[in-house]
């Protein structure tokens, strides 16, 4: 009988992390991409998080448009012209590789594919962010805000791929701090591996419960900046980040 109940407990614990790994995929492999998972560089322990999905565009005299499509993260991260993977390295996996950097917004831009003209690759980049818990699908970004509308008080959420999904409130905004720009302070749960991942604030609280909701991006995890004797988790504006080392980074909204 102690044997049965031994073979029924391990039955149980086997389910268990089983439920538990189903609500928190974070660090699966995805496609196309979504805010929030985990990708990978070429290096030991080089675990970080997708921010959003954004592009570039370059005009070609005589031609039109060529559309720079990308993945956004952290600048501490990764290397220029390093390969980046999701979910881990391998040839499998990869994505593609940092094509700029700008260290005082901490935030790259990792070049997926480029088109001519608006020709979104779906197959690869997406508005969604991961959301375990929603039965009838990811959340979305459908805008952004500024440094300028985002204040002390304000509502955040932060998606990455060690905590997933934390919450908390700004605390405060500086437009520089320890030689960053745009930085904004707030109290949500945070670790390594976090870094460059999803910050919004909800675009809509009326919608029902497990249905897709929208977000205003506001920014990507950076790490932890101290104030006034306290250790505060800190994101780096999209108004930083926008502005990436003389290139306009807009956000994919789909």
């Amino acid at each position: 009988m102690k044997y049965i109940n031994l073979i029924m407990g391990i039955i149980m614990f086997i389910m268990v992390l089983n439920i538990a790994y189903a609500l928190y995929p974070y660090d699966q492999r995805f496609r196309p991409l979504l805010a929030g998972i985990q990708i990978d560089g070429e290096g030991l322990g080089d675990i970080c998080s997708i921010g959003f999905m954004g592009y570039w565009v370059e005009n070609i005299g005589g031609i039109g448009q060529l559309y720079h499509w990308g993945v956004i993260s952290a600048e501490h991260c990764y290397s220029i012209n390093e390969n980046v993977y999701q979910n881990v390295s391998g040839l499998g996996n990869l994505i593609g590789s940092v094509s700029i950097e700008e260290s005082l917004s901490d935030s790259l831009f990792i070049h997926v594919e480029t088109t001519l003209g608006w020709n979104p690759p779906t197959n690869i980049i997406s508005n969604e962010i991961i959301t375990p818990d929603g039965l009838y699908g990811n959340d979305y970004i459908a805008g952004y805000l500024l440094f300028d509308q985002v204040n002390p008080g304000d509502p955040v959420t932060k998606v990455g791929r060690t905590t997933g999904h934390t919450s908390g409130v700004v605390r405060y905004k500086f437009e520089s701090y320890y030689g960053f720009e745009y930085v904004i302070l707030t109290d949500y749960v945070r670790a390594r591996g976090d870094s460059g991942g999803f910050v919004g604030i909800l675009a809509d609280s009326n919608r029902p419960p497990d249905y897709p909701k929208p977000y205003y991006l506001v920014g990507i995890h950076h790490g932890t900046f101290p104030y006034r004797g306290n250790i505060y988790s800190a994101f780096m504006s999209y108004s930083g980040i926008r502005n990436m080392n003389g290139y306009t980074i807009l956000v994919y909204k789909g």
